[in-house]
């Protein structure tokens, strides 16, 4: 890409819907923080889990059609898409099929999160119950999953899912542990998406991050991982 930018498929940037902001104001104040970073494509994916964030999906259409009409009368021209991103729960196939859960865009695409904490009995029944529907899975920041070895990737990618890595993680803002995680899978080919996974409070770091996948795998890695991949997907 001759000028750089980013389409950001993970973000928590809509106001009062989850943990990520808690006003309008916060929220233009966040996605002038993306514009600056080079994003022109906004995925807005507010959490959803059943035991947690339980904003309904129409609440969320909603919010996101009034706050995209302000943010461009705000200046920010920007291209803005809707999805969430799905705690997993044995419901979770079934609401998707109601319109209960979002998909990214109205595509076949979602964004899964695992536990932190507890390794799944089955993963491999998991990505297989949104396969079994037409959903493919993108696994969000697997590098956060201590309990997951870089194989079971490998086995997950068989299986259909995709993978999604957040750019701040590259740079062991979070431990070095998960740096060194982020950077194996980089070198195994492993990662589809780098996204921000933006709330208030922390770091964007999509610049930086394609700066440094241009020098260690090359720009082309580096363009598919942070624009092109998503664009393909989920542009209009």
């Amino acid at each position: 890409m001759d000028d750089l930018h980013f389409f950001d498929i993970h973000t928590h940037v809509l106001p009062c819907v989850d943990d990520g902001s808690t006003s309008v104001e916060q929220s233009l104040e966040l996605l002038t923080n993306l514009k600056n970073d080079g994003v022109t494509d906004v995925m807005f994916t507010p959490h959803f889990r059943l035991d947690m964030f339980l904003t309904p999906a129409a609440k969320d259409i909603e919010v996101f059609n009034s706050f995209t009409k302000l943010a461009k009368e705000n200046g920010l021209n920007l291209n803005f898409y809707l999805g969430q991103e799905l705690h997993h729960h044995s419901d979770m196939p079934s609401l998707i099929k109601q319109g209960k859960a979002l998909t990214l865009n109205k595509s076949k695409y979602i964004l899964l999160e695992f536990s932190w904490h507890v390794k799944p009995l089955s993963y491999q029944s998991i990505i297989k119950s949104y396969t079994d529907i037409g959903i493919t899975p993108i696994v969000v920041h697997f590098e956060r999953f201590p309990y997951f070895d870089i194989s079971d990737v490998a086995l997950m990618r068989d299986l259909g899912a995709l993978f999604q890595v957040n750019a701040y993680s590259i740079f062991g803002v979070e431990s070095a542990e998960r740096a060194e995680r982020v950077k194996k899978m980089l070198s195994l080919g492993y990662v589809d998406f780098i996204a921000s996974d933006y709330h208030k409070n922390k770091k964007i770091l999509l610049n930086d991050a394609y700066n440094f996948v241009s020098q260690e795998y090359g720009r082309d890695l580096a363009d598919k991982l942070l624009y092109t991949n998503a664009k393909k997907l989920f542009g209009n």
